[in-house]
């Protein structure tokens, strides 16, 4: 949600610019890693899904996960070409996984150019969104991929970004996962969306929160070496995400022999592979048809409007100035199959 609720990077006050969000890009379709166990026990009900979608076994998904042409940005094949090789790792990974799972339940990306790649006039940022609208039989609202780099006073952002929205026919959790570095820290946000209040819900809770193991995922974030817990400065963030949300800093430090790249590699890689796992799992078996769809759709559109797209108006022209920005917003109101009340 550009990226979308959440976590928005702190940016020092002297730099000129307060709060930054990302940047996006549902990008090139790239190898799906080994990712044994789950995959092949989820796969025949994710062909019961598509069956019920209307899709048969040996539909070819042709809306991809478009290939992206950056310019020089990409010559390296890279998919997203600033970040480390541990961090490249993690967000190839998520992207494989849903890109088997998602992509023949996506219709064909219609991201503008200049919003798959775009650069600040100085030259100083550059980013790429990429979004893809839900077939009007499946249950996905969008998907979006994105990636910002900018060079900034106090040295360089990284920030890389999936989010899944899913529409009111079933109420299953969205996705959202935000990789954020500066130099030596990073800020992991990963989280199942609640569509419901699990206050009121408590059956909502149990079956999405509670009986996933979720809660054992964000331990192991929380009990790694140089762990800190995110606060994000955004009320409303903290206001949707879930009871189980991965939301800390990693930093590097003497406790970890390899650094950074260690702490990316031993627990944001296997970390973020779990949650989308358990994530495809509950979309495929553990959603139920929407009782409330009024309800349920105003809360989907609250973040829709207020967490991602007010967002981007207040922090897009910061970085890349209003006729980009201006850009942007607009794919993202017409990238998905959003409905609007």
């Amino acid at each position: 949600m550009e990226a979308i609720l959440a976590s928005s990077a702190v940016i020092p006050s002297g730099s000129g610019i307060k709060w930054l969000n990302r940047g996006v890009s549902f990008g090139a379709k790239i190898e799906c890693s080994q990712v044994v166990g789950f995959r092949e026990k989820v796969h025949l009900q994710s062909q019961i899904v598509l069956r019920r979608c209307g899709l048969g076994r040996g539909v070819v998904c042709r809306a991809g996960f478009v290939n992206m042409t950056l310019g020089g940005v990409a010559e390296n094949g890279n998919r997203f070409p600033f970040l480390t090789n541990a961090g490249q790792k993690v967000m190839t990974n998520v992207s494989s996984i849903l890109e088997k799972e998602l992509c023949p339940l996506l219709e064909e990306s219609n991201t503008p150019d200049d919003v798959k790649y775009f650069k600040s006039k100085d030259g100083n940022a550059e980013g790429s969104v990429v979004m893809l609208a839900g077939k009007e039989s499946s249950k996905v609202d969008f998907v979006l991929e994105s990636w910002l780099h900018a060079t900034l006073p106090f040295g360089t952002l990284d920030i890389a970004t999936f989010v899944v929205m899913l529409g009111p026919e079933t109420d299953s959790p969205h996705f959202l996962f935000e990789f954020i570095q500066s130099g030596p820290s990073l800020v992991v946000v990963l989280d199942h969306l609640p569509r419901k209040d699990l206050v009121l819900d408590t059956d909502y809770q149990q079956r999405f929160y509670e009986s996933t193991g979720l809660d054992d995922i964000r331990k192991r974030f929380e009990e790694a070496p140089n762990s800190k817990p995110y606060v994000s400065p955004i009320l409303f963030v903290r206001s949707v995400v879930s009871p189980t949300a991965v939301l800390y800093k990693l930093n590097a430090g003497m406790q970890v022999d390899g650094g950074l790249e260690e702490q990316i590699e031993t627990v944001v890689y296997p970390g973020s592979q779990k949650m989308i796992e358990v994530w495809i799992e509950s979309f495929l078996t553990r959603g139920s048809t929407v009782s409330n769809l009024d309800e349920t759709q105003k809360r989907d559109n609250q973040i829709k409007t207020f967490g991602i797209e007010v967002d981007l108006s207040a922090n897009l022209p910061r970085l890349f100035g209003k006729s980009i920005a201006d850009r942007i917003i607009e794919a993202f109101r017409t990238g998905g199959r959003i409905k609007v009340l």
